[in-house]
C-alpha cells in the first residue's frame, strides 16, 4: 500500500524514507524543492503545499498512510506567522485532504515539548497534559504551535481516519544534511569551537531508532493516542565531553549558569548578527534545554517495541 511522506527531505524525514524502503513500502514524498537528502532514492516525489488544500489532495490521492512530519521550526528569522501558519493551518489542511482520499491512518510526528513543563522533576509521560491556551505567552511559539497542532490530530481520531501521534525528544544522529540546530552543536564540539556551554541539558533520541519508532507508532499504535520517543537525559557539558572524547579534541569550557544566560541573551543575540551567524542561544532554545530532561518513553517500549541505543554509539 502506498505511503506518503510530509517534510520528507528534513533530518527524520530523509532517515524515514530509506526506512520505510528498506521494508520494501511504495513512497511517495512530498518535496517542496530538490533535496540532497533524497537523491537517488526510489520514490515518486510531489510537489504539494501544506497551505494549498487541493495540492495536498493531490498528494494523498491513493495513499492508504500518511506520514506528517513537515513543520517550520525556530530557525532563520522567519515569523512567528508562518510558523503558526504551517504547523497549525496546515494540520487543518492535512486532515481534511487525508479525509477526502480516504486515508486510512496518519501519523502526525508532533514534540515532547508540546506537554505542559511542569512539574519540571516528573518523568514526562503521555498523561501529562499538553501546552494551554493560559500557558501560551509563557513558553517558546513553537511548543504552543504544536499543541495546538497534536490537540486537532488527536480530536480527529476516529471514523475512517486512524490518528496515531509520535512525540520525539531532541534528536541526534547520521543524515543530518542540513544540519539541524543540534547537528551544528555537534560538529562545533567535535571541531573544539564550541568552548561556551550552558548549564542545561536535553533528551536525546538516535533518528534511527526514531524512525523505527514511527513506523511502529503506523504499524501497532493505537489510534487516539500518543507516544513519547526518547532517549537519554544528558547535560550539554556531558554532551561536550564525549563529542570532544569520541572526535578528540576534548577541552575545558566556561559552563553559564541559566540566569546568567538569560541575562546574556541580547549579548549573544548581537554576536550572531555582527559574525552572521545563527546566535549561540536564544530565549526559545533555552526553554527546553530547562524542561522536560527525564522522559518515559516505557508505553512506546510495551505497545510499539520501541528500542534505543546507548548515546555513546
Amino acid at each position: 500500500m502506498l505511503k506518503v511522506v510530509t517534510g520528507a527531505s528534513g533530518f527524520v524525514g530523509n532517515v524515514l524514507v530509506r526506512q520505510l524502503l528498506d521494508r520494501g513500502h511504495e513512497l511517495r514524498v512530498i518535496e517542496r524543492r530538490p533535496s540532497v537528502s533524497l537523491a537517488g532514492l526510489a520514490v515518486e516525489r510531489v510537489k504539494a503545499d501544506m497551505l494549498d488544500p487541493d495540492s495536498l489532495r493531490l498528494a494523498f490521492a491513493g495513499a492508504d498512510t500518511v506520514y506528517h512530519l513537515a513543520a517550520i521550526i525556530p530557525h532563520g528569522g522567519l515569523s512567528r506567522q508562518a510558523m503558526f501558519d504551517l504547523n497549525i493551518n496546515g494540520v487543518r489542511n492535512l486532515l481534511d485532504a487525508c479525509r477526502h482520499c480516504g486515508v486510512r491512518r496518519l501519523v502526525h510526528v508532533s514534540t515532547i515539548n508540546a506537554h505542559q513543563p511542569r512539574p519540571r522533576r516528573d518523568a514526562l509521560t503521555e498523561d501529562r497534559p499538553l501546552i494551554g491556551p493560559d500557558q501560551a505567552g509563557r513558553v517558546p511559539p513553537y511548543s504552543w504551535s504544536k499543541a495546538l497542532a497534536e490537540s486537532l490530530v488527536l480530536e480527529a481520531a476516529g471514523g475512517d481516519l486512524e490518528v496515531v501521534v509520535a512525540s520525539p525528544s531532541a534528536i541526534i544522529g547520521p543524515l543530518d544534511f542540513a544540519p539541524s540546530p543540534l547537528g551544528r552543536l555537534v560538529l562545533d564540539l567535535a571541531c573544539g569551537r564550541q568552548t561556551i556551554l550552558v548549564d542545561g541539558g536535553c533528551n536525546l533520541v538516535d533518528v534511527r531508532d526514531l524512525a523505527a519508532g514511527i513506523i511502529a507508532a503506523a504499524d501497532r499504535g493505537k489510534s487516539g493516542h500518543s507516544y513519547l520517543l526518547a532517549g537519554e537525559d544528558v547535560s550539554l557539558a556531558r554532551l561536550a565531553s564525549l563529542v570532544g572524547g569520541v572526535a578528540g579534541t576534548d577541552r575545558r569550557r566556561i559552563v553559564l549558569p541559566m540566569p546568567v544566560a538569560h541575562l546574556g541573551r541580547p549579548f549573544v543575540a548581537m554576536a550572531g548578527r555582527v559574525a552572521r551567524r545563527e546566535p549561540l542561544y536564544t530565549g526559545d532554545t533555552l526553554w527546553p534545554l530547562t524542561f522536560h530532561r527525564l522522559v518515559s518513553s516505557a508505553k512506546a517500549r510495551q505497545e510499539l517495541g520501541f528500542t534505543t541505543r546507548p548515546l555513546q554509539d
